[in-house]
């Protein structure tokens, strides 16, 4: 039996170690793993087969590359398929956890099922990042877990507090509770975070007592939001706290791309108007894309329909055998873009970083929400946020309806004259936003006045776009 001193110990030598295999020798061996996981899907998943055949490709012969394979979605898997042919025969007594996906994407729901040996896995990939990020094994750590819709996590360098999207409850917890921690990390979303600082405002809690830092996953976080969280708990460059972002697949897992500070200093160094090769043409006008790492013998990445500019659908290959249900290239419904390792390194340079030690990844967010003559939910993001005065007397939800309003919900009531002059404010941040040709129209609207809300529903993803 391996005791906890011996895994911190492993964790650390884990850490120093991932520069040493080189992060295109790393992309080489993800490449090999996943074929690997494709074949092993072929051996055991009838869904899987008929998915091949009806492709073309033979069930004997051996796989063509990677490549060449079938792009899984969740309407040609989940939407088609009972798990049972997914996994290709289900062992119940295996599966330990069981989780679905937002059902953002329609009535279909994908699920990840777990096999025990995974959970093991999982737990051991949270603490590596959290002594990766916030040193949690030299630092008595406290995780507040705010994610919605029944998405928990366990840790062993960590206390884990799972309380959903419950602002009473996690305030209460680290207000009673924090103090005896060296450090407490709040893990939640860009629009529940909102109702959790308005919350702890009120009761007085002392987030730089606390040592307070945030996870923010659910949807994509953009710079001006960060600086609006990272004032509220007032984080002060060098004190060691941060705000930092991370993104998952229900079907695949959690945290599969994440930021590191270098990732944080070159998108923040992008948002200032730097470029880079293979870091440029970002189109301003969409709002500028998440910088994250991944871990390459977790997932295999590609991106696959590239325009010119490298842009293209986001698919994963999760490289773990053991899972029930194989997925290999699976698409998540994003746009991204791969950086050239070279690249990620000569901008690592400019700034005086060390190079990365794993690849990285540019991500836009979702597709469907990336129409064109529309602008994105990221770039109205980034105007809602550009005046944290404005922003603090909105909720952050808001809605681009098909007829070219933007419907933005006022955080609390207020007078007509308040809101008028709040319009006003809005109505320059937002100037240059054009819904197709015309000019986007700006609608503000109490919270009871909107149709979502108050109380917005936290335990769904919230649908920025009609």
């Amino acid at each position: 039996m391996i005791g906890p001193w011996l895994r911190r110990q492993q964790r650390r030598a884990l850490l120093r170690r991932a520069g040493a295999v080189g992060v295109e020798q790393a992309l080489r061996l993800s490449l090999q793993r996943a074929q690997g996981i494709a074949e092993r899907a072929r051996q055991r998943s009838p869904a899987y087969r008929r998915l091949l055949l009806e492709h073309g490709i033979s069930l004997v012969a051996p796989l063509p590359p990677l490549a060449a394979l079938p792009v899984l979605d969740k309407d040609c898997s989940f939407a088609r398929h009972p798990l049972e042919e997914l996994a290709g025969g289900l062992r119940t007594q295996d599966i330990g956890q069981a989780l679905t996906s937002s059902g953002r994407g329609g009535a279909v729901f994908g699920f990840k099922l777990s096999t025990r040996g995974e959970m093991r896995s999982a737990r051991a990939a949270v603490d590596l990042g959290l002594q990766q990020m916030f040193r949690a094994d030299e630092r008595s750590t406290l995780v507040v877990n705010c994610l919605p819709m029944g998405v928990t996590f366990d840790a062993e360098s960590a206390t884990v507090a799972n309380v959903s999207v419950r602002e009473d409850m996690a305030c209460a917890l680290m207000q009673q509770l924090g103090p005896s921690y060296q450090q407490v990390v709040v893990c939640t979303d860009p629009l529940f975070v909102r109702r959790l600082l308005a919350h702890a405002e009120q009761i007085d809690l002392d987030w730089p007592r606390l040592r307070a830092s945030m996870v923010l996953g659910e949807e994509m976080l953009v710079e001006p939001q960060r600086r609006f969280i990272a004032d509220a708990l007032r984080i002060t460059p060098g004190d060691g706290r941060l705000v930092v972002s991370s993104m998952g697949i229900g079907e695949l897992g959690l945290h599969l791309f994440f930021e590191d500070a270098a990732c944080i200093a070159v998108r923040q160094a992008l948002q200032a108007g730097a470029r880079w090769p293979g870091l440029q043409d970002l189109e301003d006008a969409d709002g500028l894309p998440s910088l994250f790492c991944f871990d390459a013998q977790r997932c295999h990445v590609e991106t696959v329909a590239t325009d010119a500019r490298g842009d293209g659908e986001l698919v994963v290959t999760l490289l773990d055998p053991r899972t029930p249900l194989l997925l290999p290239r699976y698409a998540t419904g994003d746009l991204a873009r791969l950086v050239p390792p070279a690249c990620a390194a000569a901008a690592c340079q400019s700034l005086g970083l060390p190079p990365p030690v794993l690849p990285w990844l540019l991500v836009h967010g979702r597709r469907r929400d990336r129409a064109a003559g529309r602008p994105s939910v990221e770039r109205i993001k980034e105007c809602l946020y550009a005046d944290a005065a404005v922003a603090r007397r909105l909720t952050g939800a808001f809605r681009l309806q098909a007829e070219g309003q933007l419907l933005v919900q006022a955080a609390d009531a207020c007078s007509d004259a308040e809101l008028a002059t709040l319009e006003d404010s809005l109505s320059r941040q937002l100037a240059g936003l054009r819904q197709g040709s015309a000019a986007l129209q700006l609608v503000l609207r109490r919270p009871h006045d909107c149709g979502f809300g108050p109380p917005l529903d936290h335990e769904r993803k919230f649908a920025y776009v009609e």
